[in-house]
């Protein structure tokens, strides 16, 4: 939660710091962005939840899938500025003591959190523009092994940053993406490395909506 909420804190208006970062590029390229930058160099690639990356074992979510052995209980939650995602029905809505604008909601022992928001930033900035300012800003602030690529949440092209805090031990993992509001909203996953996955399955198998 700590992590979050510094990252988005500079995050909300798109500053002009950005940062190198590396991008999986594994796949052909996803459909541009109607807002993408110029530079667009890079790739669709593994998601995190998609297997093993950096030494962190797959752990996927089945949420929404027909074959998985077992089904999730969830709700979606949410608010119609910031959207909507689903989570298990035992998660409750996270406050922040040292206060946040996000809507959060976390796992009963805390030990994940998601959170969603919005961002602002130039009519040019591109996906890839506010994944360079999601990079740096995690970099500043102690995230190592940074990595990006192009998924998908469901059906909604996004581009994901993740990053290891605390010796690898509590994991941050990002997503861009424009909506049909023409926001470019933001979503966060972020806990211990045992639980963080599950997280991100929720989001990306479970997908985002408007309402």
């Amino acid at each position: 939660m700590r992590k979050f909420m510094l990252v988005l804190a500079a995050l909300l208006v798109l500053g002009g710091a950005g940062c190198s970062v590396s991008y999986n590029e594994d796949k052909e390229t996803a459909p541009a962005s109607k807002k993408e930058s110029k530079d667009n160099s890079s790739k669709e690639g593994d998601s995190l939840v998609a297997g093993s990356v950096n030494g962190i074992s797959k752990k996927t979510s089945s949420t929404n899938d027909p074959e998985g052995e077992a089904k999730l209980d969830t709700k979606k939650v949410g608010t119609p500025e910031y959207g909507y995602v689903n989570v298990p029905s035992d998660w409750a809505n996270f406050v922040d003591v040292d206060g946040n604008n996000s809507f959060q909601v976390c796992s009963i022992d805390k030990s994940a959190i998601i959170s969603l928001n919005i961002m602002q930033g130039e009519e040019s900035a591109g996906l890839e523009d506010y994944a360079s300012s999601i990079a740096y800003r995690m970099e500043q602030d102690g995230g190592k092994e940074l990595q990006a690529a192009r998924v998908k949440i469901k059906n909604i092209d996004a581009v994901q940053v993740y990053g290891k805090y605390d010796d690898g031990n509590y994991i941050l993992v990002t997503w861009v993406f424009e909506a049909e509001d023409g926001k470019v909203h933001y979503i966060a996953a972020e806990g211990t490395r045992d639980k963080v996955l599950d997280a991100v399955g929720y989001i990306e198998n479970g997908g985002w909506s408007a309402n």
